[in-house]
């Protein structure tokens, strides 16, 4: 028998309990969802980024030692080298990247780059006037380089000097 002086006391049932747990993790398993697939596009942005720094950091570094250079030439099929006043700088340009060694220090730029075209000065061939290539930022985007150069004359001059007397 029940003693009907006892009182209800306020509560919550076993299954409004559940239900609110069952909403509980609902509402999480949806907030991981959408966080790890945010995380994802994040990584992506990174590499992006990564990738153009990369590029800016190869366009400026060749745009201002390609300019300051006193003398460039080609050598073999993927050399390009750039005298300065005390310095000799490489640029080799290959599949895995490229590779840029100024005295014992060497950078990789990790692009892949397809053929280097170089123009050579028509009165001597041996001077670079112009080069360009193309590299690969991502499967099938290809980012042009173009670099030109005016030479002084008094470069010109030794260099046509130097290739007339067969030195």
């Amino acid at each position: 028998m029940r003693n009907k002086s006892a009182r209800k006391l306020p509560g919550f049932t076993l299954v409004e309990m559940l239900f609110v747990m069952l909403l509980g993790a609902i509402v999480m398993g949806l907030t991981y969802m959408y966080f790890s697939r945010f995380q994802q596009y994040l990584s992506q942005v990174k590499k992006q980024e990564d990738k153009y720094m990369v590029l800016g950091q190869l366009n400026t570094l060749l745009q201002t030692e390609f300019q300051n250079a006193e003398e460039v030439y080609f050598i073999q099929p993927d050399q390009l080298i750039l005298l300065e006043e005390e310095n000799e700088i490489v640029y080799a340009f290959r599949d895995e990247g490229i590779v840029r060694t100024k005295g014992e220090n060497r950078d990789t730029f990790k692009l892949s780059s397809n053929t280097l075209r170089v123009s050579e000065l028509e009165e001597n061939n041996w001077l670079v006037s112009e080069f360009s290539f193309d590299a690969e930022t991502e499967k099938d985007q290809m980012v042009p380089f173009f670099m030109h150069k005016e030479y002084t004359g008094k470069t010109l001059f030794e260099t046509f000097k130097i290739k007339r007397n067969g030195n």
